[in-house]
């Protein structure tokens, strides 16, 4: 069963600092695998783990490296994942998949959950803590560009999506010390073979205003 962990990091440093763990993993199957490969979904802008990267996939690689191969299309579309299928097909599945702070940004993170196992044979994914995207910052909560809060419950990776209800929400005024104190937190997945996840009440926001309440109350 995947282990999903929330790792500390001092506030002032980036997520990158705090992954030794996924870099040394990474090392080791290399170390074991001459011909290793790590494809990185939607983060070829700066993956953190360029040393051992191989290949990407993004829809506007923003840094080309030499000799990573980059396949360009939406994470959100089936017909660009084909592309990967397809190479999948004929040169086997990758060793590693990484994904970090991609699927809160997607319009529809259940299709990068859902064909990663088909592309690659373990890998790790990141994501805010909820903490993070709960948060007040100026006029909003969490970042303006993100449309998916997740949590680990009962190791489930479960996507809740983002709405402005939480703007109005009581409960998250009434716990805004913990919240803060909590907001440096990231959420860590490592899977392998399959990735054991659930988009919260079927991604249907219903059928009642109050169904909808109950479930955002189980982030906290």
């Amino acid at each position: 069963m995947p282990q999903r962990i929330y790792l500390d990091n001092e506030k002032d440093r980036v997520w990158t600092d705090g992954r030794p763990d996924v870099m040394n993993y990474v090392r080791s199957l290399k170390e074991q695998n001459p011909n290793f490969t790590l494809i990185d979904l939607g983060a070829s802008w700066n993956p953190f783990n360029r040393e051992f990267l191989t290949h990407t996939f993004d829809l506007n690689p923003a840094i080309t490296f030499p000799g990573v191969k980059s396949f360009i299309g939406n994470l959100n579309d089936y017909e660009d994942w084909k592309q990967l299928f397809d190479y999948v097909e004929e040169h086997g599945k990758f060793d590693f998949c990484n994904c970090t702070h991609t699927l809160e940004d997607v319009a529809y993170p259940e299709a990068a959950l859902k064909y990663m196992p088909r592309i690659a044979k373990e890998g790790f994914i990141a994501v805010p803590a909820k903490y993070w995207e709960l948060q007040r910052r100026d006029a909003m909560r969490g970042g303006h560009h993100h449309r998916w809060i997740f949590d680990n419950q009962e190791n489930v990776l479960v996507g809740y999506p983002k709405i402005n209800l939480i703007e109005y929400m009581s409960i998250y005024s009434q716990n805004e010390n913990e919240i803060n104190e909590k907001s440096y937190l990231e959420l860590r997945m490592f899977w392998k073979d399959d990735i054991n996840y659930q988009i919260i009440n079927n991604d249907y926001l219903g059928p009642s205003f109050e169904d909808v309440i109950n479930m955002y109350h189980g982030l906290l």
